[in-house]
């Protein structure tokens, strides 16, 4: 995977208009809807896991190759505008700790951005996907938010990156669970 900050940076937010008066920050650069976007037009016919869906903005930014499907996850009910536009968008109500671990092994790419951002519920979740030998790439939000996020982040063992500097200003990162494909960020 070759992460180009230069054609990442130029990703067309414009699917995010449809709710600008209520969230016109979304179109600031420290946010991480380009970098999500961009990572999802890199692959084809891919099953990319949103975690936390809470407005739906990160499955809306990961559903922009229709190819491919993406499942977006939180344990309230969400009233998603635009589930009836983005068909290859679907939603479940449930903790993703409680998925079927080979459902969640079939999923290429899980961005994980889970409430309260405390390193603890991602803690449980990274030993989770260690435990089913999990394959794929997870996207974690606010790695910098506090402490917790901060400890957490730094003692995951997996190769990762901080993507900090084109995404999210709280901290964004990039873990690769053993997959075979080197990143590249140029």
């Amino acid at each position: 995977m070759v992460i180009n900050k230069n054609t990442l940076s130029l990703e067309n937010l414009d699917f995010l208009s449809y709710d600008a008066n209520k969230y016109n920050y979304l179109f600031d650069k420290k946010e991480n809807y380009r970098l999500l976007t961009f990572l999802s037009k890199l692959n084809d016919n891919i099953t990319i896991l949103d975690v936390g869906t809470a407005a739906g903005h990160s499955a809306l930014a990961l559903a922009q190759n229709k190819n491919n499907k993406v499942i977006s996850y939180d344990i309230l009910e969400r009233e998603i505008p635009f589930l009836d536009v983005y068909e290859n968008i679907s939603f479940k109500k449930m903790d993703i700790n409680d998925e079927d671990p080979n459902f969640l092994k079939e999923a290429n790419i899980i961005f994980l951005d889970i409430d309260p951002h405390d390193g603890i519920q991602e803690k449980k979740f990274t030993d989770l996907l260690d435990s089913i030998n999990y394959k794929g790439y997870l996207i974690c939000d606010d790695i910098h938010l506090n402490d917790g996020m901060s400890y957490w982040w730094q003692n995951i063992k997996h190769e990762k990156y901080d993507l900090t500097d084109f995404a999210h200003w709280s901290g964004t990162g990039l873990i690769n669970y053993h997959n075979d494909n080197n990143i590249q960020i140029i």
